[in-house]
């Protein structure tokens, strides 16, 4: 009887041990030795599988994060010193300053269009103008007004969508930078887009950047294509705005003809196209981005 008890307690503790081998293996990173860019057990061969554990100084968990043949996968959590998770509340934050962006961006494109439509009248009276049936200055002068309201309150809704963009921005590089170095400081992200220079080439740089460092989850071919046009059309749209203004003042400081007047706005709505199209991409890699950060880090339900 002692004999069958202790077979079926054999069989037993082989059966657990190998559910336990199967299993997702957690360990603690000083455990690991890195192999070509793959992490492997000490004194092992295969590459690594399961969740590592890394660790403050004081001994405080840092992250939690998932490998799979070696490599990183996906951070499940990330931890302040003072143990309370990070991570959540950044996503939380985030999606609700994505919500924000996309809101304010819609309502700029639909000042862009109401610009757009009170020009076309404009040009409607210039053409008949052009064609002798007299100049509607009652008209015209009731556009201008109208016109300067909506500058206005495009000029007003810029504020809250800069400070609102900018932090999410802030979010998302904080998130990509967990995953994957991208080589920019938090600073840097804010400043590249406030220097002239450099808000024509390095937002762009570090999106892609962030958008690479998220992309171990799902396909980013779609979203840099997304990025790649807002950078196409965010270049046409700040070549086109200081000659745009320039030759508006031009037109209004002297009484330009209807010709001149109307090869403005033939110009003046390529314009808004670019600047209507880069608004319409930007919401897209938003989303997209959002949705990236959400993939990479959402599963933090697994891990207590």
């Amino acid at each position: 009887m002692q004999n069958r008890s202790a077979v079926l307690f054999a069989i037993l503790l082989c059966f657990t041990a190998s559910i336990s081998w199967g299993a997702d293996t957690e360990v603690d990173e000083t455990d690991l030795v890195p192999r070509m860019g793959i992490l492997y057990k000490k004194f092992s061969t295969e590459a690594f599988t399961g969740l590592v554990v890394k660790y403050y100084t004081d001994g405080q968990i840092k992250t939690k994060s998932e490998y799979k043949n070696g490599l990183e996968v996906k951070i499940y959590e990330q931890y302040y010193e003072n143990g309370q998770v990070e991570f959540a509340g950044t996503l939380s934050r985030m999606a609700g300053l994505a919500r924000g962006v996309v809101l304010l961006m819609v309502g700029l494109i639909v000042l862009d269009v109401l610009a757009i439509y009170f020009s076309l009248i404009s040009y409607d009276i210039l053409t008949e103008w052009r064609d002798g049936f007299g100049f509607d200055s009652i008209r015209m002068g009731e556009l201008e007004d109208a016109g300067l309201l909506v500058d206005l309150a495009y000029l007003l809704l810029q504020i809250p969508l800069i400070i609102v963009f900018l932090a999410w921005l802030l979010r998302l590089h904080r998130l990509a930078a967990a995953v994957q170095e991208t080589g920019f400081s938090q600073n840097q992200v804010v400043w590249s887009w406030l220097v002239p220079i450099l808000s024509w080439f390095r937002p762009f740089i570090i999106m892609k950047k962030c958008m690479l460092s998220l992309s171990s989850v799902e396909n980013i071919s779609r979203g840099l294509w997304m990025l790649r046009m807002w950078w196409v059309f965010w270049l046409l749209r700040s070549a086109g705005s200081s000659w745009v203004v320039q030759r508006s003042l031009a037109i209004d400081n002297e009484w330009a003809s209807s010709g001149m007047r109307l090869d403005f706005l033939n110009e003046y709505f390529l314009y808004m196209f670019f600047e209507v199209s880069a608004a319409v991409f930007l919401i897209l890699v938003t989303l997209k981005c959002t949705k990236l950060a959400q993939s990479q880090f959402a599963s933090t339900s697994r891990v207590s």
